[in-house]
């Protein structure tokens, strides 16, 4: 009996050392924006894949770690009367493990 039970306790004791677990797959994701023309003061806001809004400056960088890999959406509002977004508004952004991926807005603004 003694031998079942010291058989058990060094299995558990295996299995909970921590090796062969999988590390979460994980990047960084940074937002990029960059405002030319009109001066001005308002902050944008960024949305990553449909969550929560979240401030960023009219000319700013924003970086999130540990975002899982895979294909995101970025989306910037905030724009005020007379900016408009280079290109689409919605971009699409892969990250990959360990790395970090970068989707960057281009933003003109004229006065209103």
């Amino acid at each position: 009996m003694r031998h079942g039970v010291a058989l058990v306790l060094a299995f558990f004791v295996s299995a909970c050392s921590g090796e062969g677990l999988v590390e979460p797959k994980t990047g960084t994701l940074e937002i990029t924006t960059a405002t030319t023309g009109a001066v001005i003061t308002a902050t944008y806001t960024i949305r990553v894949d449909g969550g929560t809004t979240e401030p960023i400056g009219h000319s700013s960088v924003v970086q999130r770690t540990g975002v899982a890999t895979g294909s995101h959406s970025v989306e910037l509002g905030g724009l005020p009367t007379g900016c408009t977004i280079a290109g689409e508004n919605l971009r699409t952004v892969t990250v990959t493990t360990g790395t970090t991926a970068s989707v960057s807005f281009a933003v003109t603004c004229t006065p209103p």
